[in-house]
């Protein structure tokens, strides 16, 4: 993914090319998507694949589009997380602290539902400006969770592949 060379090769070898993860550096990738003209080959594209690697992207892409998302705030610093728990009264709605960039399966997320939990966080993120901003949003009741996968293509239509676990 970083290889421009192997990129390169990669997208003249197929017709289309997609990702199943979004943990992938894009450097390289837009060195070839803009330079050899296959942003077409490229399905979601390279914006869409940016967004999924920052939170903060993501539910600002997902609001514009009218998605539903639960109530949730950037944190730029970790003075800003302080003056937010200061405004909380206990016992309040419970959140969830996540990074905007790098976390994934519950890593990089904090649980905060009473004072113990907001200290034990405040102590762990103090001195660390590498995470920040981070999103905090409040913790939703699911009912399930849906996994949803989506082809779509301006030529050849769209395909969905979708799975349910209900909680």
């Amino acid at each position: 993914f970083e290889d421009p060379n192997a990129l390169r090769e990669a997208f003249a070898w197929c017709d289309r090319m997609t990702y199943e993860f979004e943990h992938i550096p894009t450097t390289a990738l837009h060195h070839v998507l803009n330079q050899d003209n296959c942003a077409r080959k490229l399905w979601p594209s390279v914006q869409v694949l940016e967004n999924a690697q920052d939170r903060i992207a993501e539910k600002k892409a997902l609001a514009q589009a009218g998605a539903p998302l639960a109530t949730w705030q950037e944190i730029r610093t970790h003075t800003d997380l302080r003056m937010k728990f200061n405004e909380l009264s206990f016992p309040s709605q419970k959140y969830i602290l996540k990074t905007s960039r790098g976390g994934y399966d519950g890593k990089g997320q904090w649980r905060l539902g009473d004072a113990a939990s907001w200290q034990s966080c405040l102590e762990e993120t103090s001195g660390r400006t590498d995470i920040f901003p981070l999103v905090l949003e409040e913790e939703c009741r699911l009912l399930m969770e849906v996994s949803v996968i989506v082809g779509r293509h301006p030529d050849l239509g769209i395909y969905v592949f979708r799975s349910e676990e209900h909680t």
